[in-house]
């Protein structure tokens, strides 16, 4: 389970963030579809919450950008502003994992989920620290689902996405 993955603590300067995210960027996954094949009843289990999950990892992230933006501005680090673009563009790279897998699968993806919009909404209650704090919560969720997401099916193609966010996501609240 992914409570007993031990990390060595880091802690990253924005700029070492913005270079983290850069090189993990050159390494995305290459999803195969190979060989991958779905019961009824495992796609009756995943695809609802892969739906749900796929629509909370997108967002053009305007509100983040702004606040962040102005945090930069403040502290006179435009680190922090790249680094933010960076974490934006790794989580719609989740978002697309997902929809690539719900395409393969002819799965329809929501456009509205009440969750989602719930998150999205706490985000914007208050400035900087909100969003991160709402954000960092979220990250936290999606570790334990993709932990979990990974044995629900026999579908090689879904562990492999799964892998993926565990390794990108593990950094988001462990650094």
């Amino acid at each position: 389970m992914i409570y007993f993955i031990k990390s060595k603590k880091r802690h990253f300067s924005y700029a070492q963030w913005n270079t983290y995210f850069e090189q993990n960027n050159a390494q995305r996954l290459l999803i195969s579809f190979e060989d991958d094949r779905l019961t009824e009843k495992e796609k009756a289990l995943i695809f609802p919450s892969i739906c749900q999950f796929e629509r909370g990892e997108y967002s053009d992230g305007r509100h983040l950008k702004r606040v962040a933006d102005r945090f930069a501005a403040e502290t006179q680090n435009k680190d922090y502003m790249h680094c933010i673009r960076w974490f934006i563009k790794e989580e719609n790279a989740h978002s697309n994992y997902l929809k690539t897998y719900m395409e393969h699968y002819n799965v329809r993806e929501k456009k509205h989920v009440i969750l989602d919009h719930i998150f999205r909404q706490l985000r914007k209650l208050a400035g900087l620290r909100c969003e991160v704090i709402v954000l960092v919560t979220a990250e936290m969720i999606a570790l334990s689902y993709y932990d979990a997401l990974q044995h629900a099916a026999g579908s090689p193609a879904l562990k492999a996405i799964c892998r993926q966010m565990l390794h990108d996501e593990i950094p988001h609240i462990s650094s």
